[in-house]
């Protein structure tokens, strides 16, 4: 009766009391049983899948150590925390509302000036960590294409936004895809103006275009009727000398503010906005629901950014626990020779024998920790944190030539064990490449939508398919996807080095339901 009631509620004072009410029915039950965690709020509804998986009912938290030795780890609800079904079919169910979470909407509303920037914007809390070259283009093409977004979801009007009680997705206004802003070049030198961006109003969210894509309009203003974004929303049109110098320099465009007339067709009258060049931009919490999530695809966050990274990202959340993770894989081999020739192509990589590069970058690994090097199965888990970050930072990330880590971003188990001691397993939805590539649009969006708790409507996924589904389902042969064809001494050499590092990984993650070809016998690694 309770949660019924959460997902009727559109005010923000009702809601909190109930999730205090929830929160406190919970905790009885659970001292009744006396047997830690409860899996579920009743026996008729409650859902028991991965992540934030959906169902007609709530679930509850298990502890850390029960989550790991779970298959199918249940949703966290602990603390004041509870899942709160939305409307709609039983696949669907809204994210985790906390005290935190409410409480920071509500100073949001009444007293923004004096809060910090992460209670008054939206930022990023689904975020896509990782990894290059395992799909993440097509699946952010997939979840960016409009089936999550606010218009779909809760109706084209943003001023129904704020009152909207199913889960729905901003992603960022503006051209960029990766943020990366939790690595220490942008945390330390931008900061979070930078990464939240201008403060735009929230009608310009509205999409147009039926369905709307990548290369479809936000909501066009007067100055531009051809489609794409505008000119006059990007760069100004004066800038005295010394602005212009600073706006020369790439590095701090951001920083060029400017005032500028703006009037979305079929709206008046103008408004004026200051803001920056608009790279991107998140928007004002305060102009939303709490059911509302930003999106936030930064790929490399998994292998590269390293543990101060998953810190700030941990103490920046409103509710750490409310974060929701995308972590893309591949077969290890695929994703080191698609890796060593993209970089070719870029013309980073000078080794133009994908053997010899391997075999250089192996050498290097063992050269830096020859015990880690020939027992990793032993030495890895028993690290302790500093050591790992020592490990990570001199062996994975560091030189030489520390951006040709071909083989060793392929090494998951190493991000695995640095993420796990600031997240929960439950928080990431673990998806293998090929897999993506061979769902149905359907089971893909349900999936996603499960695990971070946004509405799903299945009527209208039929208009997202072409965005949505690979090639094998979709037709497009712009998504023609192969497996890449390699020496002997390559494929013999490489899975004989990835076999402990997948099956470490495998124990650690069993949500990752693919497993990988170990079609080789061991080989040792030249010297």
């Amino acid at each position: 009766e309770i949660v019924r009631r959460m997902t009727n509620t559109i005010s923000l004072e009702s809601l909190g009391a109930l999730n205090r009410q929830l929160g406190a029915v919970v905790d009885e039950l659970r001292a009744q049983r006396a047997l830690g965690p409860l899996r579920a709020l009743n026996a008729s509804g409650s859902a028991t899948g991965g992540g934030r998986s959906g169902g007609d009912g709530g679930s509850v938290a298990t502890t850390p150590d029960a989550e790991l030795a779970s298959e199918r780890p249940p949703v966290l609800v602990s603390d004041g925390l509870a899942t709160v079904p939305a409307p709609g079919a039983a696949l669907r169910s809204a994210p985790p509302i906390s005290d935190a979470l409410l409480s920071a909407i509500q100073r949001a509303r009444e007293a923004p000036a004096s809060e910090p920037v992460n209670v008054t914007r939206l930022i990023p809390t689904l975020i896509f960590i990782g990894n290059p070259k395992c799909g993440s283009t097509f699946l952010w093409d997939c979840v960016r294409s409009g089936i999550f977004d606010p218009s779909n979801v809760c109706g084209a009007d943003s001023s129904k936004w704020r009152t909207c009680n199913r889960g729905y997705l901003i992603t960022a206004f503006g051209p960029r895809k990766e943020f990366n802003f939790y690595d220490k070049h942008f945390y330390n030198n931008h900061g979070w103006e930078w990464y939240v961006g201008p403060e735009v109003p929230i009608n310009l969210w509205e999409r147009t275009g039926k369905p709307w894509t990548l290369k479809a309009p936000r909501r066009m203003d007067a100055a531009n009727r051809r489609g794409e974004f505008t000119e006059t929303c990007r760069r100004p049109h004066v800038l005295d000398k010394e602005k212009k110098r600073v706006c020369m320099k790439k590095q701090e465009h951001w920083r060029c503010e400017y005032f500028e007339s703006c009037a979305p067709i079929g709206r008046a009258p103008f408004y004026t906005v200051k803001h920056m060049l608009l790279d991107h931009a998140f928007p004002r919490r305060a102009d939303l629901s709490p059911f509302a999530m930003a999106a936030d695809p930064s790929i490399n966050y998994f292998i590269k950014a390293g543990p101060q990274a998953m810190r700030w990202m941990y103490e920046a959340a409103v509710d750490p626990a409310a974060l929701r993770f995308i972590l893309l894989m591949r077969d290890p081999l695929e994703r080191t020779y698609s890796n060593w020739l993209m970089f070719r192509q870029w013309n980073w990589e000078d080794q133009p024998n994908f053997t010899q590069a391997a075999v250089d970058e192996l050498f290097h690994l063992r050269k830096c920790d020859p015990e880690t090097f020939e027992r990793p199965t032993e030495r890895l888990p028993a690290m302790s944190a500093a050591e790992l970050d020592h490990y990570h930072a001199q062996c994975i990330i560091g030189p030489p030539k520390h951006l040709l880590n071909h083989v060793r971003a392929s090494m998951y188990v190493v991000g695995a064990l640095q993420w796990f001691r600031w997240f929960s397993p439950s928080q990431f939805l673990v998806l293998d490449n090929d897999e993506v590539r061979s769902l149905k649009a359907e089971d893909l969006l349900s999936r996603i939508a499960a695990h971070a708790g946004l509405h799903l409507e299945l009527s209208a996924v039929p208009n997202f398919r072409s965005e949505c589904e690979g090639l094998q389902h979709s037709g497009d042969p712009r998504k023609h996807y192969h497996k890449h064809k390699y020496a002997p001494a390559a494929r013999t050499l490489l899975r004989s080095f990835f076999r402990p590092y997948n099956a470490m990984l495998y124990e650690r993650l069993p949500q990752l339901r693919t497993r990988w070809p170990d079609d080789a016998t061991g080989a040792p690694v030249p010297t």
